[in-house]
């Protein structure tokens, strides 16, 4: 069975005595709980808060659960505002950047459809110089051709 009451609560004159008596008399912890009868838990707790903040700091009542160091869910307006104005310039980078991106996309397009557009081009010139060397050519098949070229020309734009 444990030493001490469950769930007491010590004055902090009572743990101002403990600490200071166990210093004095260069105690363990062990001694120092049997001798106050109290576990050795709490004299360990003790001398730690006596060293880190003084005698003042075991006139603080800690009880319950240590912060988790979130931030505190009610916010300031002055908090507010600045992540709005965060949020608006966030909005307008991306803004910017989705209308480069566009505008980048145009032009590989057209880019695209220039190539595509001087591939037909060319191979009508070709077509042509072997329709006037050749003269077995006819005008209408030389048409129908660049109306093919024409076809592919808007295919390659296309895609």
């Amino acid at each position: 069975m444990p030493k001490g009451q469950p769930n007491k609560r010590y004055t902090p004159e009572f743990k101002i005595k403990v600490v200071e008596t166990m210093h004095r008399e260069k105690l363990s912890y062990r001694e120092t709980a049997r001798q106050f009868d109290i576990p050795n838990s709490r004299v360990t707790a003790w001398e730690r808060i006596y060293i880190e903040e003084g005698a003042e700091g075991l006139y603080a009542e800690r009880r319950g659960r240590k912060s988790t160091g979130r931030p505190p869910k009610i916010k300031k307006e002055e908090d507010l505002i600045a992540e709005v104005q965060r949020l608006r310039a966030e909005n307008a980078y991306l803004k910017k950047l989705n209308a480069l991106v566009a505008e980048r996309v145009q032009q590989e397009k057209k880019q695209k459809s220039l190539d595509a557009e001087q591939y037909a081009l060319k191979e009508i010139l070709i077509f042509m110089e072997k329709a006037d060397s050749d003269r077995r050519v006819s005008l209408a098949s030389a048409i129908m051709d660049c109306r093919k070229a024409r076809i592919h020309l808007s295919f390659c734009a296309k895609n």
